[in-house]
């Protein structure tokens, strides 16, 4: 509750749910108490205790969503890169895929050949990100984890 002149002023700590009037009568219960004490006083803003608890935590909230978002991105740009490597690495092996299958390689073995060169990228790719990731993130210079 701001009262003109002053500096904020908390009336009600937190929300009574045994409160048996509607928030609306509250509210004009609290003006015309405040009245009654000194007529003089000026409510401005009258807020619920959640209300005001919920209005501290929206930079927050907001700081929450967007690395959320940002995280995502990074995976999605991080697949597409993966995908594109993989489509170039198979491209450029065709004809010894090619080879392999003539010499009676199946079908899996040519697969699995592919994905352990993905798997490959991916181990390496997580190997020197998360150490360089933790450390970065850190203030001091160790590393955060």
């Amino acid at each position: 509750m701001l009262i003109s002149g002053e500096t904020p002023v908390n009336v009600c700590q937190r929300h009574d749910s045994r409160l048996q009037q509607p928030q609306q009568n509250v509210e004009a219960l609290i003006r015309r108490t405040l009245a009654g004490i000194d007529p003089n006083l000026t409510v401005m803003d009258l807020r619920s205790f959640d209300a005001q608890v919920a209005g501290n935590f929206n930079q927050e909230r907001l700081i929450a969503r967007l690395t959320s978002l940002f995280g995502i991105l990074a995976l999605v740009l991080a697949s597409v890169g993966l995908y594109g490597v993989m489509s170039y690495f198979v491209a450029r092996r065709t004809s010894e895929i090619g080879i392999r299958m003539a010499l009676g390689a199946t079908r899996a073995s040519v697969v699995g050949m592919v994905l352990r060169g993905a798997l490959w990228q991916i181990l390496i790719g997580l190997g020197l990100g998360i150490p360089a990731a933790a450390h970065c993130g850190s203030s001091d210079g160790q590393p955060a984890l």
